[in-house]
Parts: C-alpha cells; sequence; structure tokens
C-alpha cells in the first residue's frame, strides 16, 4: 500500500510497504503521474515536467528503473533525463552503465566522479570532483526536479548541487537509521530534500521527527 502521511510545511511524505516494496517506486510514479495530469488540465499547462534520474551504481538503479520506466509510459507529461555517475563507469565493478543501456534507456550524462583509494579522503575527493563537474549538467538540463536515492555520498553530491541551485529533489529510501556514516549522508539529503519516500513505517516517523517546519 502506498499513501500520503501527515504532511508538515512542504515536507510531502510518501510511505511504501515493505511487504510490497519491489513495486512501491511504480506506485508512487503512478500517484506523481496522476498529480500531474491534475494539474496540467486545472491550469491549462502542456509544459512536460522534466525529471532527472540520477544513478550511481547497481544497487540504486535497481530502486530508481520502476520510476525511469513509468516517466517513459507517459511521454505527454515528463522529460526524462539520465545522468550515470559513479560506481556505475568504473571497469572493476563491471561497468554497469550498460545495464541502463540493455533497459533501452538514453543515457544524457555520464560523469566519471570516483577517485581511486580506499581511504576517507578518496571518498571526500570524489563528492569534490562530483560537485564540481555537476552544475554544468544541471545548467544544461534544468531539470524540475531530481530523484535521489540512499546515502552514498555521490548521492549527497547530487542533492546538494540540486539544492544550490534550486532544483526540487526527490529523495528516497529516507529516514532509514543504520548506526553508521550512512545515517549522516542519509539525513542531511532529508534535511535538503522537497520530497520523500520512505519503505517502513518507523522511517516515516523518523523522518517527520526530523522535520522542523
Amino acid at each position: 500500500m502506498v499513501s500520503h502521511c501527515t504532511a508538515l510545511g512542504s515536507l510531502d511524505v510518501i510511505i511504501l510497504s515493505s511487504s510490497e516494496f519491489p513495486n512501491g517506486e511504480e506506485l508512487y510514479f503512478k500517484k506523481l503521474s496522476s498529480k500531474k495530469k491534475q494539474v496540467m488540465e486545472k491550469n491549462g499547462n502542456n509544459r512536460k515536467l522534466r525529471v532527472c534520474v540520477a544513478t550511481c551504481n547497481r544497487a540504486d538503479y535497481s530502486k530508481l528503473a520502476p520510476i525511469m520506466f513509468g516517466i517513459k509510459t507517459e511521454p505527454a507529461f515528463f522529460e526524462l533525463d539520465v545522468v550515470v555517475l559513479g560506481s556505475h563507469l568504473i571497469d572493476d565493478y563491471g561497468n554497469t552503465y550498460r545495464m541502463i543501456e540493455q533497459d533501452d534507456f538514453d543515457i544524457n550524462t555520464r560523469l566519471h566522479t570516483i577517485v581511486r583509494g580506499e581511504d576517507e579522503a578518496a571518498m571526500v575527493e570524489s563528492v569534490g570532483l562530483a560537485l564540481v563537474k555537476l552544475p554544468d549538467v544541471l545548467n544544461r538540463l534544468k531539470p524540475d526536479i531530481m530523484i535521489v536515492h540512499g546515502d552514498r555520498f555521490d548521492a549527497l553530491a547530487l542533492a546538494t548541487s540540486a539544492a544550490l541551485m534550486n532544483i526540487r529533489i526527490l529523495h528516497i529510501e529516507g529516514g532509514e537509521v543504520s548506526g553508521t556514516i550512512d545515517d549522516s549522508i542519509r539525513h542531511a539529503i532529508t534535511k535538503l530534500a522537497h520530497y520523500h519516500v520512505c519503505c517502513t513505517r518507523s522511517a516515516e516517523q523518523h523522518l517527520i521527527s526530523m522535520c522542523e517546519d
């Protein structure tokens, strides 16, 4: 089941039932699509919503793909821009961007953002490299909304860039708690995001408790 929860200020929270999570993102897209259609019909505005989906690795692509497929089924209402970065483009990780191409998605932009290394410094440098490269991409694409998944450092760079450029952010899987550095990254993205998709009720409550509105 997918349901709207109490909204606090600008916080729009969608809950994906854990029992149906494999289909949850697709169900969320259907809600988003329905809302977009209603707005267009009410205002007589035929401008498509430009959606940027940014994927960093195989794991987040598996969560983002259902939304991407949904967007492709509604070309009258949405334009999809796919940005690929992070480990997708690393030979050692199998060049997993090919999965996206095999699913028949056009990749608008490929950004090499990973600095080789196993220490914290390499992670920080990778974030910095992404922050340097992303503004040109977002200036060119001019998306209405960016969809970001999870808690990786790549996602933090994406959310930071979008927020500073006044681009709306939809964050998937906020509110989780793992007890690691991932929590800090995830919660930082929550603060930057405008729309939130949670996969459990406990994540929902934690996310709402973080709202400052």
